[in-house]
């Protein structure tokens, strides 16, 4: 089989199983009561179209569909999903950063630092939102992530350089 035909059998493959997610999926729009069996099911459905949209870019869609799967599935199971859920934050959240929409990825870098058992395990969110609110100015904000960041391991040598700036911003705006 040559690479031709076997990258088209391969799309095809991963066409037909993404038009069945979002089938699915498409089916759970409809609300049921949480944390019941149903809910539980529908929330994890719309986590793999979350997953799903995420690998197409489609960053609104799979955030959308994140924030109602985390309402759906079982309280006592989704730290089973937290990971991909983080993700999906995190993913979208850079991407809004690339285009210059610093407010939204701020609010996804809260998400992905919040569906987190223990918030502080995600450095790499806390540095990109203190570059989101270094960018939009927000000096004292971006000096608070950047606090989290110093000192501790990780890579992450531009926090101590963009906290230092900030003060300095601050210090110039006091005067």
């Amino acid at each position: 089989m040559n690479t031709t035909m076997l990258i088209s059998l391969t799309l095809a493959v991963f066409a037909a199983i993404l038009a069945a997610c979002m089938h699915q999926a498409a089916e759970y729009d409809t609300p049921t009561p949480p944390h019941s069996p149903e809910a539980h099911e529908q929330g994890i459905s719309l986590h793999t179209r979350a997953l799903s949209r995420l690998a197409q870019a489609d960053y609104d869609n799979a955030v959308a569909d994140t924030d109602k799967a985390r309402k759906l599935i079982d309280p006592q199971l989704i730290h089973l999903y937290t990971d991909d859920m983080r993700q999906v934050y995190f993913q979208s959240a850079i991407a809004y950063y690339d285009t210059g929409l610093y407010d939204d990825a701020i609010i996804l870098f809260d998400k992905a630092i919040n569906v987190v058992l223990s918030p502080s395990d995600y450095p790499d969110a806390y540095y990109w939102r203190g570059m989101s609110h270094y960018r939009k100015g927000s000096h004292r904000r971006a000096i608070a992530d950047f606090d989290m960041l110093v000192g501790k391991e990780g890579d992450f040598p531009d926090a101590a350089h963009y906290r230092e700036l900030s003060r300095e911003r601050l210090a110039e705006w006091s005067r």
